[in-house]
């Protein structure tokens, strides 16, 4: 609770990945809050979001995330409207969806063991 909170200052959320295989918890607690996100370019991240939701960039290219927050500041509004379209793909991933998807998982694999 008091994580949110203080992420609820925030203006812009910055989630650097190093590793095409990882869905960090920090983006999805950004986008959770409607908070517009400059992303590392990784393949695990644009499976699930796309250009028009995220602010991506270059891992090797540092300068791309100074880029983004420049037009973010100025284009503030632009930016809410692509957190709230990431906002609403993220409801088709968050954990009460997927739960039961990944609880079955579990069920269906249980059964091929005996």
């Amino acid at each position: 609770e008091e994580i949110a909170e203080v992420l609820m200052d925030a203006d812009i959320g910055i989630v650097s990945v190093l590793s095409d295989y990882l869905l960090p918890n920090k983006l999805f607690e950004y986008i959770a809050l409607g908070i517009p996100v400059i992303c590392s370019s990784v393949k695990a991240v644009e499976d699930f979001f796309h250009n028009d939701e995220l602010f991506f960039y270059t891992p090797s290219e540092p300068q791309e995330i100074a880029k983004h927050i420049e037009w973010i500041m100025f284009h503030y509004d632009i930016a809410l409207e692509g957190a709230k379209r990431a906002r609403m793909r993220y409801q088709e991933y968050n954990w009460s969806k997927q739960k039961n998807i990944y609880i079955d998982c579990h069920h269906q694999l249980a059964r091929r063991q005996l």
